[in-house]
């Protein structure tokens, strides 16, 4: 991360990969090969001297200064009394009465690699520019069609699809159920829904010959379930390919994910989800319960 932390907010990356520091976030921003690699200070135009990184020499120097560091002793009369705040806003400038302060800032993000294709949607792994996190990203795959007096058209099935996800992740906080982190993008043709980053999926262990306890996953996944009859949803497309999982000291957490077909137990009635793991009611229509994500 690159933080700048002087009194006049006198540093800026430049290039054509640069995403730049951003009123009012908090000024740091990620540094990595092809993202932030031009550095400016100084003047102005925070040009005044201005270099290229690289982030694998960076990384070894902040080792090597580390280790220098270690044996270093501060002169006790130049030490400092007080360390500014990461969040303090340095300049007068950008602390104006009539500055306007955004209520949501747009999550800006740097995409490192696909991770997989589902029903709804694209997924990949990206980075926070501002914060450094690393997240899974789920983008709509086709654009939102337009109507014939061009109007943007906001209730097309994806767009319902990743309304029903979103809201549905919003309500829950569980240790087996994907966390949601932010979304942007409604009512355009790009949706983005920004979730925790998992390692992979029941699917890619099962491929995989991982070794894994049967009664954990079973375990793990009817808590994540019940915590959904709780709230009244309904899944309708449990299969490895939609339990991911985190490894842990004690072995796998499994967490549910993709709710792009979930619904409300009242209004839970239309065919969807994998016809191999269809329950029969799913499949004739009939009002659907908890019981066809068993």
């Amino acid at each position: 991360m690159l933080y700048d932390r002087s009194h006049g907010t006198s540093t800026q990356v430049f290039g054509d990969d640069a995403t730049p520091f951003e009123y009012p976030r908090i000024r740091k921003i990620v540094v990595q090969e092809g993202l932030n690699t031009m550095v400016g200070m100084g003047g102005t135009k925070r040009n005044l001297v201005v270099w290229l990184v690289s982030a694998f020499e960076l990384i070894e120097k902040v080792k090597l200064q580390q280790s220098v560091f270690l044996s270093y002793q501060d002169n006790p009369r130049l030490a400092r009394t007080i360390d500014e705040a990461d969040t303090i806003l340095h300049s007068r400038r950008e602390t104006r009465a009539h500055t306007s302060i955004p209520a949501k800032l747009k999550m800006r993000y740097a995409v490192l690699r696909p991770l997989g294709s589902g029903g709804f949607g694209d997924v990949f792994k990206v980075v926070d520019v501002d914060s450094g996190a690393l997240m899974a990203l789920k983008i709509l795959k086709q654009p939102v069609a337009g109507t014939e007096d061009g109007q943007r058209q906001d209730n097309s099935p994806d767009q319902n699809a990743l309304k029903r996800e979103v809201k549905a992740l919003k309500r829950i906080n569980h240790p087996h159920i994907v966390n949601f982190i932010s979304s942007q993008g409604w009512g355009s043709p790009r949706v983005e829904i920004f979730m925790g980053l998992k390692e992979g999926t029941l699917q890619t262990l099962v491929t995989g010959q991982a070794g894994f306890s049967v009664d954990s996953l079973f375990h793990q996944m009817l808590q994540a379930l019940d915590c959904l009859a709780f709230y009244n949803i309904v899944h309708r497309d449990v299969k490895p390919e939609n339990i991911l999982y985190v490894t842990r000291p004690c072995g796998y957490q499994f967490q549910l994910g993709d709710f792009g077909l979930c619904n409300r137990i009242v209004s839970a009635r239309s065919c969807v989800g994998s016809e191999l793991y269809t329950a029969p009611e799913v499949s004739r229509g009939r009002l659907q319960t908890h019981q066809v994500d068993i």
